[in-house]
């Protein structure tokens, strides 16, 4: 890229910003591979921790990406039921399945709210995340889990396919059960049975 060539102060300015962008890119790929690894190992690093507790966290970290992003919280459980609201699961992978899938709700949604909810179902905990984003065409939605896939109407996006496939399988190695429902130009909801 830095050929030795007369280029203006603009040329490198450009050519610097892209570089900066590769790099980050390539740490969230070198990041992700060492998630990978860690999600192979036969390890269990249980612990009680509180979801909703986890939530506010999560919000928190995104709110200083985005410049206020619109995320509504409902933790639909009645008093008697506030003991569902401990779960006792690997706290960072679950952290980061969860940073995933909030950040991608509001990365696809510019200034469109995104909604989080908490509530008992038939004694089950069920927390679900739902913005009015962009979507995914209903033919690419069963590809969604694989790394670096990325679906169409999403490329002009910054991103690179792999968040979510992580975000799924650390899902399913902590035995959370997920549905993902999503409509082209209306939006999309995750539901993840606690």
């Amino acid at each position: 890229m830095f050929s030795i060539k007369d280029r203006s102060a603009g040329e490198y300015k450009e050519v610097t910003q892209k570089l900066i962008q590769q790099i980050y890119q390539l740490d969230e790929i070198l990041d992700t591979l060492i998630v990978i690894s860690d999600l192979r190992k036969e390890t269990e690093t249980m612990i009680p921790l509180r979801i909703d507790e986890l939530l506010w966290e999560i919000i928190d970290k995104i709110s200083e990406s985005y410049n206020h992003p619109k995320i509504e919280v409902n933790i639909d459980i009645e008093p008697e039921d506030e003991p569902m609201l401990s779960i006792t699961k690997n706290r960072t992978q679950l952290f980061m399945a969860l940073f995933n899938l909030i950040d991608n709700a509001v990365k696809y949604s510019p200034g469109k709210p995104v909604e989080i909810r908490l509530y008992n179902e038939d004694e089950h905990l069920q927390l679900s995340i739902t913005d009015k984003g962009i979507g995914i065409p209903p033919n690419q939605l069963e590809h969604i889990s694989k790394p670096f896939y990325r679906a169409d109407n999403a490329r002009q996006i910054q991103g690179s396919g792999i968040g979510l496939s992580i975000a799924l399988l650390i899902l399913e190695k902590n035995q959370i059960k997920y549905h993902i429902h999503s409509e082209t130009g209306t939006g999309t909801c995750v539901l993840l049975s606690l």
